[in-house]
């Protein structure tokens, strides 16, 4: 024998699940800053533990009455709740242990996120810093390598206009004129170099 259903009640229903969750989204700061603040990298871990199950209580307890006493003011103003009735209440106060353990997994499951989004966000940094630092050592590299083949650059052209002013004084002069103008063009123009 089926008890029969009651209607589906929106003002019932509706309301715990966007309150639960808007009222964690307004949380989320306060719960980062104390991951922040007590993080579960530092040694010994037994009192950071410690500190974050007595704030997850403390916070789970103060979002179960805030959106619990929200809750019921909506039940209330539907006609649905009576906070004089001392059967209401009583309902409300055996329903507040279960809800604020359930407030206290929330915590756990929101810091678990945050941890995981504050890791992944390390190593994207620590992957840009290798990346800096790699491209840094290869400027590095590329600069070092110009300054060894500048010098052996400009002995090799040395050599040629001393070689050609036994044979062609003139074409001698052009090496060198063209010397001086390539010399006078790397100092001038600031190029930008490519790895």
């Amino acid at each position: 024998d089926l008890k029969q259903l009651d209607e589906f009640n929106w003002w019932h229903e509706a309301p715990v699940p966007y309150l639960n969750f808007l009222f964690w989204a307004l949380l989320c700061p306060l719960v980062y800053s104390i991951l922040r603040r007590w993080p579960f990298s530092v040694r010994p871990l037994f009192g950071t533990v410690l500190r974050h199950i007595g704030l997850s209580l403390l916070i789970a307890s103060l979002h179960e009455v805030i959106t619990s006493t929200i809750y019921y003011g909506i039940l209330q103003s539907t006609g649905d709740f009576d906070f004089a009735d001392p059967k209401y209440l009583n309902w409300a106060y055996h329903a507040l242990a279960p809800a604020i353990f359930s407030r206290v997994m929330e915590y756990w499951v929101l810091m678990g996120v945050l941890i995981a989004l504050d890791h992944a966000r390390m190593r994207r940094e620590e992957h840009e810093q290798f990346l800096r630092l790699r491209n840094e050592l290869q400027v590095t590299q590329l600069n070092a390598l110009k300054k060894q083949l500048r010098p052996h650059f400009l002995f090799n052209t040395l050599n040629t206009v001393s070689a050609l002013m036994d044979d062609n004084v003139n074409d001698a002069r052009k090496v060198l004129s063209r010397l001086g103008q390539l010399l006078r063009m790397t100092l001038d123009k600031t190029q930008r170099d490519m790895v």
